[in-house]
């Protein structure tokens, strides 16, 4: 029988526009997917999705965020310019010129983000990267019209990025971080029999200090909590070795540590030995870099044990990302693989 949860999933959750703080398209597609699958779904206070499926072993919580980066509107000009401050963690370089979608609560608006062309820049001036303030998106409305269509401060935009098929095996679009995260959990949820009692949480406000996961976690109270997230390949030119963080194609990547968070020891041992037992592939990712969900969760009450691993990506935190579904695959296994492991031996 065919899966529901295939490249089509995929490509939907990658092309919904759910910036942090406005996740509402993207819940209301994993709601309606999560129940068709069989979970018993709730949205807490703070939006987050809990879908749980029963079981008799122990409590396992798999999270992943529903959020992307974005930027929201500061100010409209008189012009009908919209300003804006970003939602997430934004290289500036990569704004000038990129198709946003305005996410007007009466339609949504195609602009692109403007700035002086070199044309009339100074020699310095081009030099320079430049700062959000000097940037404005253009939807070609005036200050009237984009008010009757409801555009106001507090707006949210998020890039305008279609999903496209590169190959047999790789993807480009926007959104993966944690889009292919939302997807791995609603394909373990489609896998049934799952050994543990198992949680599925799709969290809000990732993207800006990770917020929901700590009292989803705290609602939830799982003995173990697997962080599902999509991070940093950066195996492309100019990137020395000791600095490529991780590599397509060379397994998920398992948070040793990162900013925010140790990972939990016996279960990273775990996780480690259940891959080399079915020879899955799996890379540590250089200690340090980036934060999850797990940062605030270890934290609440008495504490959680809780492991990030991701999908390595090229390209996140900007208005397109590639990934290898290989590696989706891998990590898929991966974590149905770990789920044995904690219902049978624990970590």
């Amino acid at each position: 029988m065919a899966r529901k949860v295939d490249i089509g999933v995929l490509q939907r959750l990658s092309e919904l526009n759910g910036p942090a703080g406005f996740e509402g398209a993207v819940r209301e597609y994993i709601v309606k997917m999560a129940k068709e699958l069989g979970a018993e779904v709730e949205i807490d206070k703070l939006g987050n999705v809990i879908g749980h499926v029963k079981g008799k072993g122990p409590k396992v919580m798999l999270i992943a965020h529903m959020d992307e980066v974005g930027l929201i509107t500061s100010d409209i000009d008189d012009g009908g310019f919209i300003y804006f401050s970003n939602l997430g963690g934004w290289d500036t370089r990569l704004l000038p010129g990129l198709e946003m979608t305005v996410m007007a609560p009466k339609r949504n608006l195609p602009g692109t983000i403007g700035m002086k062309p070199p044309h009339i820049t100074s020699p310095e001036e081009r030099k320079k990267v430049p700062e959000m303030t000097d940037l404005f998106v253009d939807t070609g409305l005036d200050k009237a019209a984009l008010t009757r269509a409801g555009v106001r401060v507090g707006t949210p935009m998020a890039p305008s990025t279609s999903f496209r098929r590169l190959s047999q095996k790789r993807v480009m679009g926007k959104a993966f971080d944690d889009r292919a995260g939302c997807y791995l959990l609603l394909r373990l949820l489609e896998d049934g029999d799952l050994p543990c009692d198992t949680t599925f949480v799709w969290s809000v406000q990732e993207e800006v200090g990770a917020r929901g996961g700590g009292p989803a976690a705290t609602r939830v109270d799982p003995d173990y909590v697997i962080v599902v997230e999509a991070t940093i390949a950066a195996d492309f030119p100019g990137v020395p070795r000791q600095k490529i963080i991780s590599r397509m194609q060379a397994g998920t990547v398992v948070t040793v540590m990162d900013r925010m968070q140790v990972a939990d020891a016996g279960m990273l041992d775990a996780l480690l030995e259940v891959a080399k037992e079915e020879k899955l592939k799996v890379q540590l990712k250089k200690p340090g870099i980036g934060a999850t969900d797990a940062g605030p969760i270890h934290l609440r009450g008495t504490g959680y044990r809780a492991l990030p691993l991701a999908v390595p990506t090229r390209y996140i935190h900007s208005p397109a990302g590639i990934l290898d579904l290989r590696d989706l695959d891998n990590t898929e296994r991966l974590i149905a693989a770990m789920l044995v492991r904690l219902a049978t031996k624990g970590a």
